[in-house]
Parts: structure tokens; sequence; C-alpha cells
């Protein structure tokens, strides 16, 4: 170890230093940061989110499953059975 430090120009000191820095965080801060104003999200906008995605899985599924309705009803009237039209109230759901 000796004849790496001495080969290399440096101290049994500079070692100790280095330790002692390390130990302290003094290494630590010449890692670069982030630059630029923190990022604060507020809880109603991460819940909002939350929904946003639950909300348009949902319609998702509901254009699914319409459309296999109307399937349905296609195969059902070309089968000579077909299926009557009942209007759901919207308003009451």
């Amino acid at each position: 170890m000796g004849l790496l430090l001495r080969r290399e120009g440096l101290y049994s000191s500079h070692l100790a230093t280095w330790r002692r820095q390390r130990k302290q965080g003094g290494i630590d801060a010449l890692t670069p940061k982030k630059r630029g104003p923190k990022v604060f999200v507020s809880p109603l906008v991460k819940k909002n989110r939350e929904q946003q995605v639950v909300i348009d899985r949902l319609t998702k599924k509901l254009k699914n499953a319409e459309l296999i309705i109307e399937v349905q009803k296609k195969v059902a009237a070309l089968l000579g059975n077909p299926i009557p039209n009942i209007q759901i109230d919207e308003e009451n759901s």
C-alpha cells in the first residue's frame, strides 16, 4: 500500500482526511444535485389522477360491453329471435 501511495504522490494523512470527510458527509456534498424547484404534488391531485385512471378503465370496459351487446342483438335478429330494445333510465342509475 505504501508503494502505491508513494507512486501516486499521496500520504497516509490524505487517506485519513478523506475517510474523515466521508464519515462526516463531506464527499456526498460534491455529488451533483437535481436542479430547480422541488415538485410538490398535493394529495388531492394524486387522488384525482388515480380516480381518472379508474374512470378511463371503466369507460373502456363499458364500451366493450356495449359493443358485445350490439353484436348479440344483431346475431339474435339474424337468427329470427330479435331482442327487444329496452330503454334504461340513466338518471336513476
